[in-house]
C-alpha cells in the first residue's frame, strides 16, 4: 500500500512540475514573435490577397512568420538582424518609407507589410499595414 501512495505521489509531483514547466516555456517571448495584430493580419493576408500576389517584404525579425501564416513567400527573414545583404536591404528600404517602386519590382515582391510610413504612390493600402503593388505583376 506505501508503495502505491509513493507512486501516486511521484507522479503527482512530476505532473506538476512539467506543467510549471510547461507554462513557464510558453510565456517566454521568443516563442511570440509576431504579436496578435500582425497574426490578424497575416491571417487576413491568406484570405483576401488573391494569388497573383506572391512575395512580401516586411522587417526581417518577423518576416520568417509571413509565409506559414499566410502561405505566400517572403523576401527574406532573419532570426538575428542583417546578417546578409538582402536583409539590410529590405530594412533600409522600410526605414526610407518604402519609396522605391523599382526596387519592389527587380525582386518580384508585390505585397508589403509595414507598421511604418509608407510613401510611396504605387502602393495600395488595402488592410491595416498590408499593401499591395498597383501594378501585381509578382514574381
Amino acid at each position: 500500500m506505501a508503495t502505491a501512495a509513493g507512486y501516486v505521489l511521484i507522479g503527482c509531483l512530476v505532473v506538476s512540475a512539467f506543467s510549471l514547466s510547461l507554462r513557464g516555456h510558453l510565456s517566454e517571448r521568443y516563442y511570440h514573435v509576431i504579436d496578435d495584430a500582425a497574426y490578424r493580419d497575416f491571417l487576413w493576408v491568406r484570405e483576401y490577397v488573391p494569388p497573383q500576389y506572391q512575395t512580401g517584404v516586411l522587417d526581417t525579425a518577423v518576416a520568417w512568420a509571413f509565409a506559414p501564416v499566410t502561405g505566400k513567400f517572403v523576401y527574406t527573414a532573419e532570426v538575428s538582424p542583417n546578417f546578409h545583404a538582402e536583409g539590410r536591404s529590405a530594412m533600409e528600404f522600410l526605414h526610407d518609407g518604402a519609396r522605391d517602386s523599382a526596387w519592389l519590382a527587380e525582386r518580384g515582391i508585390t505585397i508589403l507589410y509595414s507598421r511604418g510610413a509608407v510613401e510611396n504612390n504605387e502602393l495600395i493600402k488595402i488592410h491595416n499595414n498590408v499593401y499591395l503593388l498597383v501594378d501585381g505583376k509578382g514574381s
